[in-house]
């Protein structure tokens, strides 16, 4: 009569098996909700590019040119607002006639055009970029102590803890066609063509 022999757990190769089939696993599941995450943010900046170009053109009916900084959309020209107004432009731009809407004129700032998500303060300092008609990038970087601040929207996976946060959104100028409207959380150039979108506005001459 014979017998069987019980096996008394797995073998190293067994046990090196199933972890190899669960590392495998791990790494697909790890892949599919990274690029669920990826198309989802660039749903948002999709979503967020054609709130801010509906903006501008709102701002560009109200002052007769597009802004020179997306933070002019939410924040007042008013010298005497509590951002400072629009401390980056040369003094009597705009003038103080367009501080406010004109219902008789149809002219004048009438926002914010965009909800403020983000404000610059005394522990954080914030930047904005552009990139001017000659194809320089420059910048605004907000000044808590002289009273100049910034208002800015915030991107996707945008941490606003550090002490400098630099807005991912911004304005390129250096198109003679149409001003550009772009995200770039990356920094990258050029940027990916469904993270950057053209306001069908002529760059001023000037």
């Amino acid at each position: 009569m014979s017998s069987k022999k019980q096996k008394d757990g797995f073998t190293l190769v067994e046990l090196l098996v199933v972890i190899a089939i669960l590392a495998a696993i791990a790494a697909a599941a790890v892949s599919l909700l990274g690029g669920t995450s990826d198309k989802a943010n660039e749903a948002v900046v999709r979503n967020d590019l054609a709130e801010i170009r509906k903006a501008i053109w709102q701002f560009r009916n109200d002052m007769g040119v597009p802004p020179h900084y997306l933070a002019e959309l939410m924040q007042s020209p008013d010298l005497n607002d509590a951002n400072g107004g629009w401390w980056w432009r040369e003094a009597g731009d705009p003038s103080p006639a367009m501080y406010e809407f004109d219902p008789a004129t149809g002219r004048g700032w009438n926002g914010p055009y965009l909800q403020m998500e983000f404000r610059s303060a005394a522990d954080s300092t914030l930047r904005e970029f552009r990139i001017r008609p000659d194809g320089i990038e420059e910048s605004i970087t907000s000044d808590w102590s002289a009273g100049n601040n910034i208002a800015a929207l915030i991107g996707p996976g945008q941490e606003t803890g550090a002490a400098l946060i630099e807005s991912l959104y911004e304005l390129d100028f250096s198109n003679d066609v149409e001003i550009k409207l772009r995200f770039r959380g990356d920094r990258a150039y050029p940027p990916q063509p469904e993270k950057e979108l053209g306001l069908g506005i002529k760059p001023p001459q000037d």
